[in-house]
C-alpha cells in the first residue's frame, strides 16, 4: 500500500489571508508543518497540494524550495484536488493534513498509517469523536473511497471539506476512529485561523529547547495551556453553547429540519463559525435516546457535544461550557439558523470591554427575533446554577439576570435604524417559521452561500413583502 501525506494549503484563507507563509518563530508556518511531517516514518511520500491559481504560486515555489513534491489543482474543488493528487502520485491512501497545523504530531500520523495498513478501512481518523487538540487532525483516506465520494458529491461545502461526506454516511463507509490514550485535550487549540492563533504558535515554537519540530504533543499541549493562562487576562476564552433537543413542543425535530438540503442546525453552525470572536462552540443536548441523533450529528460536524438532563437546561449548558474550558459563555438558540455572525462578534466585543454583566439582543428586541445572542461570564452563570432552583430559570438559562437588575448590569444592544425589525420572526418555532427560513435561503444562498446577514434579509423582505405574511400571525409565548 502506497501512502502519501498531503498538506493542503492556500493563501486566500477567509479569516487570516497569507497565514501559511506567515512567520512562526522565524520560519514560515508551512515550513513548521513540513519540519514535523519529515519525521513521519510510515509514509511513502510527502506532498503539498495547492491550487492552480496564480495567487498560490508562492506556496508552490516555497514547497519546491524545501525539496517537497507539489501538486496543483482546482482552487474551489478541494475534494477534486485530493483525488487528482492521489491519482497523480499513484497513492493507495492519502493522509490529509491542513497547512495551518504547525504542531501536527508525526507519531500520531505514523500510528494512523499503521492502523490503516493493518485494518484497511475507508477512513482512519482522530477527528470524530475529537479527543485530541484542534490542529493535530489526521485523516487517512483510501484512494478508492476518495474516488467514490468525488463522483457522488456535488455540494460545494462537502467538496471543500473533503471528508465531511464520509462522516455523514457511517453506514456506507468503514471508519476507524483513533482516540487519545490519556485525558481528552479537545479544548486545546493548536490550529492557526486567526492572528491570535498565530501569536500562540509563535510563542510555543519560540520556547522549544531545541528544534520546535522535536516537541512532543504533550509538551506542545502544556505550552499551549501556559500561553492561555498567561494571556487569560487580556482575552478570555469565549465559547458558544447551543442547547438543542429533538422533542420540541411546537415543532418536533425542527433543529434538524431540512433547509435547502442542509439541516437547520448545520446552517446555524456554519454561520457561527464565521464569528471571529468565538473560540469554540459546543452542543448541549440531552441524554434521552431521542437525542442520539443529535449526538451523531455533532460527531459528523466536528462539534463537541455534552449530554445531560433534559429538563435542567441551565445545568446542562453550564456543564457543557465547563467541559470546554470557557470563561465567557455565549448563549445561542438552536432554532436560529439565520443568526448573524457580525452581531455575535458585536455582542462579544461589547461584553469584553467589561462594563456590564450581560450583553443581550433580546430584552428588549430591536433586531429581528431569531438572531438572538446573549453573553455572560461563566462564573455568573455557574453561581445561578448552584443557587437557583426556580424551574423557569432552570429552563430558560438567563432569565435570572433579567429579573434581578439590582444585582446585574444588563446591556441591551440596540439595532441601528437600518437593521431595526423587532416584530420580524426569523426563529423556527412553527411550520410557518420554517417555511419563511427556507424561502430566505432559497433566494439568498445562490448569491451569498451562508454568508448573508440581517441587512440582506431585510432588503429581500423589502423587495418581496409577501414573504413576511408567511408567519406574521405567529407570536412568541411569554416565559412566565
Amino acid at each position: 500500500m502506497t501512502v502519501g501525506v498531503v498538506v493542503f494549503a492556500r493563501l486566500d484563507s477567509r479569516r487570516l489571508p497569507g497565514k501559511v507563509l506567515a512567520p512562526v518563530a522565524g520560519r514560515p508556518l508551512l515550513g513548521r508543518v513540513l519540519d514535523r511531517l519529515r519525521r513521519v516514518r510510515a509514509a511513502d511520500a510527502l506532498i503539498v497540494a495547492t491550487s492552480d491559481r496564480p495567487g498560490d504560486d508562492a506556496i508552490a515555489a516555497y514547497a519546491e524550495g524545501e525539496g517537497i513534491d507539489v501538486f496543483r489543482g482546482a482552487g474551489d474543488d478541494v475534494l477534486g484536488r485530493a483525488r487528482a493528487c492521489a491519482d497523480a502520485f499513484g497513492l493507495d491512501a492519502l493522509v490529509r493534513v491542513s497547512g495551518d497545523s504547525p504542531f501536527i504530531d508525526p507519531d500520531l500520523v505514523d500510528a494512523a498509517i499503521r492502523v490503516h495498513r493493518d485494518e484497511g478501512p475507508d477512513l482512519t481518523t482522530n477527528v470524530f469523536p475529537r479527543t485530541y487538540p484542534q490542529g493535530v487532525s489526521v485523516e487517512v483516506i483510501a484512494a478508492d473511497a476518495l474516488a467514490r465520494i468525488a463522483a457522488a458529491v456535488n455540494d460545494g461545502d462537502d467538496r471543500e471539506h473533503v471528508t465531511r461526506y464520509l462522516y455523514r454516511h457511517p453506514d456506507d463507509i468503514r471508519i476507524r476512529n483513533l482516540s487519545a490514550d490519556g485525558p481528552p485535550a479537545f479544548d486545546v487549540r493548536l490550529t492557526v485561523d486567526t492572528a491570535e492563533d498565530l501569536a500562540r504558535a509563535d510563542w510555543i515554537a519560540a520556547r522549544a529547547p531545541g528544534d520546535p519540530a522535536d516537541l512532543t504533543l504533550d509538551q506542545v499541549i502544556d505550552l499551549a495551556r501556559r500561553w492561555h493562562a498567561g494571556n487569560a487576562g487580556a482575552r478570555p476564552r469565549v465559547v458558544a453553547s447551543i442547547a438543542a433537543r429533538m422533542n420540541a413542543t411546537r415543532l418536533p425535530g425542527k433543529v434538524l429540519a431540512d433547509v435547502g438540503g442542509v439541516p437547520a442546525l448545520t446552517r446555524l453552525v456554519r454561520r457561527l463559525r464565521r464569528a471571529r470572536r468565538i473560540d469554540a462552540m459546543v452542543l448541549a443536548t440531552t441524554d434521552d435516546a431521542a437525542d442520539d441523533v443529535l449526538a451523531d450529528w455533532a460527531r459528523r460536524e466536528d462539534v463537541p457535544c455534552y449530554r445531560g438532563d433534559a429538563v435542567d437546561v441551565l445545568g446542562r449548558v453550564v456543564a457543557a461550557q465547563r467541559m470546554m474550558g470557557a470563561e465567557v459563555a455565549v448563549r445561542v438558540n438552536a432554532d436560529t439558523p439565520l443568526i448573524d455572525p457580525a452581531l455575535v462578534d458585536r455582542a462579544v466585543g461589547v461584553f469584553t470591554v467589561g462594563v456590564c454583566d450581560v450583553v443581550t439582543t433580546t430584552r428588549p428586541h430591536s433586531y429581528p427575533q431569531g438572531v438572538d445572542v446573549e453573553v455572560v461570564r461563566l462564573a455568573d452563570l455557574e453561581q445561578v446554577a448552584d443557587t437557583v432552583t426556580d424551574p423557569a430559570v432552570r429552563e430558560h438559562v438567563t432569565l435570572h439576570f433579567y429579573e434581578h437588575h439590582d444585582r446585574y448590569d444588563v446591556l441591551a444592544l440596540t439595532a441601528p435604524v437600518r437593521l431595526r425589525a423587532p416584530d420580524l420572526r426569523l426563529q423556527v418555532d412553527y411550520a410557518e417559521d420554517l417555511e419563511l427560513v427556507r424561502q430566505i435561503y432559497a433566494r439568498l444562498e445562490p448569491a451569498h452561500g451562508d454568508d448573508f446577514g440581517i441587512a440582506h434579509i431585510l432588503e429581500l423582505l423589502k423587495q418581496e413583502p409577501a414573504l413576511r405574511d408567511i408567519n406574521r400571525h405567529r407570536s412568541e409565548k411569554a416565559v412566565r
